[in-house]
């Protein structure tokens, strides 16, 4: 059963573990914040070994405004398996940014994954670590996804190595894509300062292109515009004007998929000139 507190009761905060977290977006938190102060904190915060697993903003918001909040313990074997909580809870939430999803996703295959090489038969030091085909029922996606995914957080710590602040950068700007992190981490044996290079170059590449969007300036797309616009308007779902569909496609999907449509759809006017 819950246990109620006060904000004088001290709840260790371990670093690790809070790095596991989704940071909210700023209009996330204040809105938290105005529930909190409205109508109190209705969730209790989640707690093993007196060490806090979820509600770290609830427990900031709360200290700062001297809100009572609850708390809930749960029994787990290790930190590990707190780990595994936290990434699972995590993992849990609704509108999961794309690039967050693959962290979570990487971070359990190395917390909870069944070493290269091993079998969970040969050992029963292995017997609650993860398949990586587990990790992938578990949440929806292929075991290729998994993979990735660890490859994924390998390119972030690189970075972290050399920038840590450069991770919380590319994690949080909506504009660097997940392809693009693995291109930022090649340049971290040649230091910080080209690490910031790169996230800078990858920027500016993408600045360019939505002006070109924007207002057709001298930096053009390397394919045709108002056939993007003609097929889509023919087949699918999206805003009618030009320029709102390639804003839509990029901010969505990223120039790749921009690419990919221009190919799909030059095939899709190749075949139809043949079948008339």
């Amino acid at each position: 059963m819950p246990d109620e507190r006060r904000r004088k009761l001290t709840i260790k905060i371990d670093q690790e573990f809070a790095e596991l977290l989704v940071p909210l977006m700023a209009y996330e938190y204040k809105q938290l914040e105005d529930n909190i102060i409205a109508e109190g904190c209705r969730d209790p915060l989640v707690v093993w070994n007196g060490t806090l697993l979820d509600g770290h903003n609830r427990k900031e918001i709360c200290d700062r405004h001297n809100i009572p909040f609850k708390t809930v313990s749960v029994d787990l074997k290790d930190k590990d398996e707190a780990k595994n909580w936290i990434i699972t809870n995590q993992l849990g939430r609704r509108n999961l940014d794309p690039k967050e999803f693959t962290r979570l996703v990487g971070m359990k295959k190395k917390i909870m994954g069944l070493p290269h090489g091993e079998q969970k038969k040969n050992s029963s030091k292995f017997q609650n670590c993860l398949t990586i085909e587990e990790i992938a029922n578990q949440h929806g996606v292929a075991k290729a996804t998994v993979s990735e995914a660890e490859n994924f957080v390998d390119n972030l710590d690189k970075i972290k190595e050399v920038s840590p602040e450069s991770v919380k950068e590319v994690m949080s700007d909506r504009k660097i894509k997940k392809k693009d992190i693995k291109r930022i981490a090649e340049k971290a044996e040649q230091g910080e300062d080209a690490v910031k290079e790169e996230i800078g170059r990858i920027k500016e590449e993408k600045s360019k292109l939505k002006q070109a969007i924007e207002d057709k300036g001298d930096y053009k797309p390397n394919f045709p515009i108002t056939k993007v616009h003609k097929m889509r308007l023919e087949q699918f779902d999206y805003p009618t004007s030009e320029k709102d569909i390639i804003n839509c496609l990029y901010e969505r999907r990223g120039i790749g998929y921009l690419i990919k449509m221009r190919n799909a759809i030059n095939n899709t006017i190749r075949r139809s000139k043949n079948e008339s």
